[in-house]
This record gives C-alpha cells, structure tokens and sequence, in this order.
C-alpha cells in the first residue's frame, strides 16, 4: 500500500492504495484534486459514508477498487470514468439500481459488484460492454429473468451471479466464444442444463447449485467437440431436480471435482476417467462400488451416501486411491467390513452409519458425522 508517482520531475501522483484502517475513515474530497490517477485502491471495513461527487472528476482513472462500508447509491456521474478498466466495489452497503450510465464505461474489462444490494435485474446497459471480460454480481439481490443478451458477450471469461433471485432457463445457444467459468449457484434456475456449453472451446468451471433444474441435454459437454472435453475440470450441479445423468457427462478426460449430490439421479454408478472428487450423494444410485474406482490415482473424496440402494462392499482395489482420505457411505446398503484402513493415509475418513463396518480394531470411522 501507499503512492505512487510518474517518472518525471514534478511527482504527480499516479497511485493511491490503502487499507487496514485502524480508526473509521471517510473518502477525502480532496482526491478529486489528483487529476492524474490512474489507480484508487481502497480497502477496509472501517471505510464508511459515501461516495464523495469529486471522485468523478478523475478523468484518467483506469482503476477503482473501493471496498468497505459505504452507503448510498451508485451516481450517474460514474459516466465520467470513461477510461475505466476494472471497477471494483465488493462488499460495499450500496442500494438502489446499478445505473444505466456504466454501459458507456467502453474500456471496462472487469466489474464486480457483489454484495450490493440492487433489487433489480441486470440493466440492459451492462451488455454493451464489449470489452468486458469478468463480471461478478454475486449477493446482490438481482431479481427477474435471466437475461438471454449475457449470453451473447463474447468477451466474457468469468460470469459469477450466484446468491440472487434470478428466474428463467438457460438459452439452447451461446456466443460465449471467450467463456472460461461461470457460477449461477443459488438461483432459482429451471429447465434443462444446455448441449450449448458444448461449443464453448475455453470453457473450465461450470457451477449451477441449488437450483430447479430438471435435466442435462444428452450430448452436454461432449458432443464430438474435443476442444470442451480436454479442458472441463469442474462440474458442481448439487441440489437440483435432475433425475439422469448421461455417461458422456462423466468420461470427460480433465474432470477433477464432479458434485451432483442431492438430485433426483437414478442409475448405476458411473465410470469416469480421472477425477479427484467424487459427490454423488442423497440420490437414487443403484449397484456396488465398480472396482475401476481404484484407477483414480487423484481421487480423495467419494461421497455415496444416502443411496439405499447402492450394494456389495467396498472393494479393496480402492487401496489403489493412494490420495483417498473420505469414504462417505452412510445409508447404503453397503456391508461388510474396511479390513484395509490402515493402506490410507493418516487422515483417512470412513463416514458411515455403523461403525463396525471397519472391524473392531479401526478408529477411522465418523458415525453419521457427514451432514450434507
């Protein structure tokens, strides 16, 4: 943190960062005499009161991160900031519309909002930023439907609107040419999860949680498109209503956390090609444990609980799983004893509802410890 000033004689300031604030501290009028700055970093939950008007006078400001307490709205003036490339208010007390003037901010590549509280939908201003790259609206109380136009921005790489109110299915096309990750967890989001992410070539992360889908679009994900399929790491659809799940959405070769837990999935235990995270829990799986688990080199967690009818035993191959520290297996019909604990790491869990599962001699179980 501090100032920073050009390379030439007369030292004019360039730079403000500041945080951790001992004592409650306002925004000074006077920054609006640094007609220079490029960048005003301000961090610091001891940072109150408002916007002051002058802040808008900082006509080479290419950087405004302010986050603390703030109150009050967002002004129009913010329209001044045309040279603005990352605007950051996170966890600010802000209230009232985002307003429509930040959609000539041109230059933005970056704007998170999160934690504001707008009570609104997303203005239609904000999809003419065509230089927009990261947009992160979480905890912000949006409302209405989900907007067909956010998914026509072709330079977005992160989308985060997750905690709001958002309604609405998601499209069956995208323009998301540029699209790496996105996070629309606790929505109230309905319909089918789209093949559309198929034709997205960068695509990573995809994060859509506690919502109302019903169902995955066959081909999701894969769809002849090894471009999608080399890259997918991340797959975190829990609490939904999605009653199946097709194969191919699993034998994606870069899968590392694969959550579905607390669905509606009928079927057998999938096969997947390498995975660190399994969560298939408080579903309607069906079958043992396949004994190809213990290929998965990476895998540490493999959560099966609440699946009655998930049978057998766990299998031994699974002391293949060098990296394995939960077995989370309560309220199956899993029987028998884990005579090989001891293969496992230290930190080595067994979540289940009998503890005997293990033998007499194991202390590696959690009786009902895992609540989901």
């Amino acid at each position: 943190y501090g100032c920073e000033c050009n390379n030439n004689e007369d030292y004019i300031v360039t730079s403000v960062r500041l945080g951790s604030f001992r004592y409650t501290q306002l925004i000074p009028t006077a920054i609006g005499m640094l007609s220079k700055l490029h960048n005003l970093t301000i961090n610091g939950d001891k940072l109150t009161g408002t916007l002051p008007s002058e802040l808008f006078n900082l006509h080479e400001l290419t950087q405004l991160t302010i986050r603390g307490s703030l109150e009050g709205t967002l002004p129009s003036e913010i329209s001044n900031l045309r040279s603005l490339q990352i605007l950051d208010l996170r966890g600010n007390n802000f209230d009232g519309k985002l307003p429509s003037e930040v959609g000539v901010l041109g230059m933005l590549k970056y704007l998170d909002i999160s934690g504001l509280t707008l009570k609104s939908s997303i203005p239609s201003e904000v999809f003419n930023l065509s230089s927009l790259q990261y947009l992160y609206m979480n905890d912000s109380s949006l409302e209405g439907t989900l907007p067909s136009e956010l998914f026509g921005m072709v330079s977005l790489q992160i989308i985060s609107l997750s905690n709001n109110n958002l309604i609405g299915a998601l499209p069956l096309s995208m323009d998301l040419v540029s699209l790496r990750e996105i996070d629309l967890s606790e929505n109230k989001i309905s319909g089918i999860l789209p093949d559309a992410f198929a034709s997205l070539p960068h695509f990573e992360i995809l994060r859509i949680r506690q919502n109302d889908l019903k169902s995955i679009q066959p081909g999701l994900l894969s769809n002849g498109n090894e471009s999608v399929s080399s890259r997918l790491s991340i797959v975190d659809i829990e609490l939904n209503e999605i009653e199946f799940l097709p194969t191919d959405f699993v034998r994606l070769p870069t899968l590392s956390i694969f959550r579905v837990g607390a669905n509606r999935i009928e079927g057998l235990l999938p096969m997947f090609e390498n995975v660190a995270e399994i969560s298939l829990a408080f579903n309607r799986m069906y079958g043992s444990i396949p004994t190809e688990y213990g290929l998965l080199g990476n895998l540490t967690r493999l959560q099966l609980d609440n699946n009655p009818s998930i049978s057998g035993t766990v299998p031994t191959e699974l002391t293949g799983c060098d990296q394995l520290n939960l077995i989370s297996i309560f309220d199956t019909g899993i029987a028998g004893n884990i005579s090989f604990c001891d293969s496992f790491s230290e930190n080595f869990t067994v979540s289940v509802r009998n503890a005997s599962i293990c033998g007499e001699e194991c202390d590696c179980c959690c009786v009902e410890t895992f609540i989901y």
